[in-house]
């Protein structure tokens, strides 16, 4: 599958990120969000064939928004460059775990995670982890997992710089309990978007996080 237009238009639009510009640029908008639409479709489908609780999505349902929500800011620009979606296995308005894509040029990542979670979730997941560390090492040790994500990310943006409470520093699991955000990210390179590999790479990914993602979720519902 060959993307055409998708990474032109996002380039452009970062260069020109303003409602006028956009409204003049309509059509090459619809064209690339098209082409997307179809991407998220043949992931959906591919997805599935491992993980049934995705298989009801409809392609637009998965699709974030380009639109930014500008309620709550000021002098920010209108749209995010980026194509985006979304598979949440519980149910898109769940606290869960999802699986993710980011299709931005120079930034183009997927994998899945918890992002944003409630602090009841955080510490729900965290407690999981305590319990079950040699499960979770496990899962974050399988070799497709490893190969294509090494690790969660454990960047300041998602971590504390102490235990949180309860935990001890000494705690074996403590570079994970830390966490805020418990996230699996895999990059891929944008001349990798124009190759008709792209779908199968991305499910990939996908498959490889589903332990993980499935773990996470286990004490949220």
């Amino acid at each position: 599958m060959a993307q055409s237009s998708m990474l032109p238009f996002l380039k452009k639009l970062a260069k020109n990120n303003d409602k006028g510009w956009f409204e003049d640029h309509r059509d090459e908008y619809d064209a690339a969000r098209q082409e997307f639409e179809q991407l998220t479709e043949s992931v959906i489908q591919e997805t599935a064939k491992f993980d049934e609780s995705i298989a009801h999505y409809e392609p637009k349902k998965a699709m974030l928004r380009i639109h930014r929500d500008m309620r709550f800011t000021k002098n920010k620009p209108p749209y995010h460059t980026t194509f985006r979606l979304g598979l949440n296995p519980v149910g898109k308005q769940a606290i869960a775990a999802s699986y993710y894509l980011n299709y931005e040029p120079g930034n183009i990542f997927m994998g899945g995670g918890l992002v944003g979670a409630p602090t009841e979730a955080v510490r729900k997941v965290r407690e999981e982890i305590d319990h079950n560390w040699k499960e979770f090492q496990g899962i974050l040790h399988k070799q497709d997992f490893k190969s294509l994500f090494n690790d969660l990310q454990k960047t300041e943006e998602f971590s504390l710089k102490r235990p949180p409470k309860g935990y001890a520093e000494d705690n074996p699991a403590t570079g994970y309990l830390k966490l805020t955000d418990f996230v699996a990210r895999r990059w891929l390179k944008d001349e990798t978007l124009s190759q008709p590999e792209l779908v199968s790479e991305i499910v990939k990914s996908f498959e490889a996080a589903k332990p993980f993602l499935d773990f996470v979720n286990r004490n949220l519902k």
